[in-house]
């Protein structure tokens, strides 16, 4: 199962990046968010 949750990750980030603006996406601030929502997504199926 966390094999699965780190390929829909790094699809799920290259989707994001390619439909943000590149200055934005470089303010590391698109990386920041998306890493607090797999932190969350990781803590909520550990729980499980």
């Amino acid at each position: 199962m966390g094999n699965h949750l780190k390929l829909l990750r790094k699809k799920y980030i290259k989707l994001v990046d390619s439909l943000v603006p590149i200055w934005y996406s470089n303010s590391g601030y698109v990386h920041m968010l998306w890493a607090c929502l797999w932190n969350y997504v990781d803590i909520e199926n550990r729980s499980l």
